[in-house]
C-alpha cells in the first residue's frame, strides 16, 4: 500500500485575496513577503476608523455567463456571485468540462455574514415587493450557497453548505475529501468565501479586543495584539488521487489525511481555544495520513496573531508536532499577516497558499513588518519562522499541514504531500 492509495488530489484552484485574483500574483506576492492591507499603505478612514482588507472586483459579476438576468444578479449578494465565478475558474484551472464526462460533482461550501441582504436588499421594499421574499432568499441565504451552484452548473453530487465559522472552508475540504474516498462524487469542489459589500469596509480596534488596533496582523511576534479582518475566497477541485491515470490536467499537491473535531467543553469559553482539542485533531489527522511528525517540514498554522490564539495553537504543535530531538527542522507559517483573516475562507486560502509551496518547491515567508516585536517562542528547537523565501531543502521533510480553527471550537487539520519527488 502506498501514500496515495487513499489520498485525495488537488486538481485545480482559483482565489480572491486582498492584492490578487489569481495563483501566481498571490504566490508572487507571498513570496516577496507583502502586506496587502489598508494599513500596510498607510490608509485610514476620513474619521480614523480602521481600514478592513477587500478583493478586486467584488462588485462585478458575468450575469449572462450563469443564466441570470440583471436584476436577479443584482438582488444576489456579492458573495454568491463570486463563489460563482470562482468555481468555473478552478474547474477550468482542473481541466475538467463534467457535463461532457458525465462526472458526478460535489460541492462544500461556507460563506460569510449576509450583510447584503440586510444592508442592501430589504430595506429597498419596493424591491421586496416586485421579487418576493423567496426569490430574493435563493440568491442571499447561505443556506443556498452549495446548492445554487450546482443548479446553475448542473452538478449531480451532494451539495451543502458548511458553517463553522473560521474553520469552515477547511472542514469543507474534509468532507469533500470523505465524499471521494466514500464514492458518493467523482471531483468534489470546496471552499469558502467572505466578501464584506463595500469598497472600504471599516472596523474597529479596541485595546484588548480580538483587532489589532494598528490594523496590522503580526502572527506569532511577540507584542501581537489582534488580527484584521478581510475580504477573501478560495476553491480546490479534488479528485481521487487513484483516478488521475490518462485523465486531463495533472496534481498539483495530495491531501493524505484530514480530520476534524470539536473542543466541547474543554476551555474557558464558548469561543476561547482548546489546546487539547487542537493537540486532538493534530494527531488524528497524522494518523489518517500514516505519517509521523517527523515527516512534516512546514505547517500553515490558523495564526491569528492575538494573544492567546497564538500561545494555544503553539502549545498544541510543540505537543503533537515538537517532540524528539534529532527530529528534522519544521517551518511554520501563516497567510494571515499577508491578507489578514477572511473568516470563512481562512482555511482554503491558507491550503491554497501551502499547495503552491508544494508544487514550486519554496518555503514561503511570515511576511516581516515595520513594528514587529522579536518572534514569539515557538515551543520546540525543531520549529522556526521562515522571513524569506528559501528552497525546500533536504533538511525540511517535503510534505505539509494546514490548520483551521473556528469560534465556537471546530478544528480541523489537513495533511499534503507534493505531487512531484523533489526536483
Amino acid at each position: 500500500m502506498t501514500e496515495l492509495d487513499n489520498a485525495v488530489a488537488v486538481v485545480g484552484l482559483s482565489l480572491r485575496a486582498p492584492g490578487a485574483s489569481d495563483p501566481e500574483t498571490f504566490l508572487a506576492r507571498l513570496a516577496g513577503g507583502e502586506v496587502s492591507l489598508p494599513a500596510a499603505r498607510g490608509e485610514r478612514t476620513d474619521n480614523g476608523r480602521l481600514l478592513s482588507g477587500q478583493i478586486d472586483r467584488f462588485a462585478e459579476f458575468d450575469a449572462e455567463l450563469f443564466g441570470m438576468a440583471p436584476a436577479q444578479a443584482a438582488l444576489t449578494d456579492p458573495q454568491h456571485r463570486v463563489i460563482a465565478e470562482l468555481v468555473w475558474e478552478a474547474m477550468e484551472d482542473a481541466c475538467l468540462d463534467t457535463q461532457r464526462a458525465g462526472d458526478r460533482v460535489g460541492v462544500f461550501v461556507g460563506g460569510g455574514p449576509d450583510i447584503y441582504l440586510h444592508r442592501n436588499v430589504l430595506p429597498d421594499q419596493r424591491t421586496v415587493r416586485a421579487h418576493g421574499t423567496e426569490q430574493i432568499m435563493l440568491g442571499n441565504s447561505r443556506d443556498f450557497l452549495a446548492t445554487a451552484l450546482s443548479y446553475r452548473l448542473g452538478f449531480t453530487g451532494p451539495s451543502m453548505t458548511v458553517q463553522t465559522a473560521c474553520s469552515t472552508s477547511l472542514v469543507a475540504v474534509h468532507q469533500a475529501v470523505r465524499s471521494l474516498l466514500t464514492y458518493e462524487c467523482d471531483v468534489a469542489l470546496a471552499g469558502g468565501i467572505t466578501v464584506f459589500p463595500v469598497e472600504r469596509p471599516e472596523h474597529e480596534g479596541p485595546e484588548g479586543g480580538i483587532y489589532a488596533p494598528d490594523g496590522r496582523c503580526r502572527s506569532f511576534t511577540q507584542g501581537s495584539r489582534g488580527t484584521v479582518p478581510s475580504s477573501g475566497a478560495g476553491i480546490v477541485v479534488l479528485r481521487r488521487s487513484a483516478d488521475l491515470a490518462g485523465s486531463p490536467g495533472r496534481a498539483r499537491a495530495h491531501i493524505v489525511g484530514s480530520a476534524v473535531n470539536n473542543d466541547g467543553a474543554d476551555r474557558m469559553g464558548m469561543t476561547a481555544p482548546s489546546p487539547r482539542g487542537q493537540a486532538d485533531v493534530l494527531r488524528e489527522a497524522l494518523e489518517v495520513s500514516g505519517l509521523s511528525p517527523a515527516d512534516i517540514g512546514y505547517i500553515e498554522a490558523h495564526g491569528t496573531g492575538t494573544v492567546l490564539g497564538d500561545q494555544v495553537e503553539l502549545a498544541a504543535l510543540a505537543e503533537v508536532y515538537g517532540t524528539g530531538t534529532t527530529a528534522p527542522r519544521c517551518a511554520i507559517g501563516t497567510v494571515k499577516p499577508n491578507i489578514g483573516h477572511t473568516d470563512s475562507a481562512a482555511g482554503v486560502l491558507g491550503l491554497i497558499k501551502t499547495v503552491l509551496a508544494l508544487q514550486h518547491d519554496t518555503l514561503l515567508p511570515v511576511a516581516a513588518q515595520p513594528g514587529d516585536g522579536p518572534d514569539a517562542d515557538l515551543g520546540a528547537a525543531r520549529f522556526f519562522l521562515p522571513r524569506k523565501p528559501t528552497t525546500w531543502s533536504t533538511e525540511v521533510p517535503r510534505r505539509a499541514a494546514v490548520s483551521s480553527f473556528g469560534f465556537g471550537g471546530t478544528n480541523a487539520h489537513v495533511i499534503l504531500a507534493p505531487a512531484d519527488p523533489a526536483p
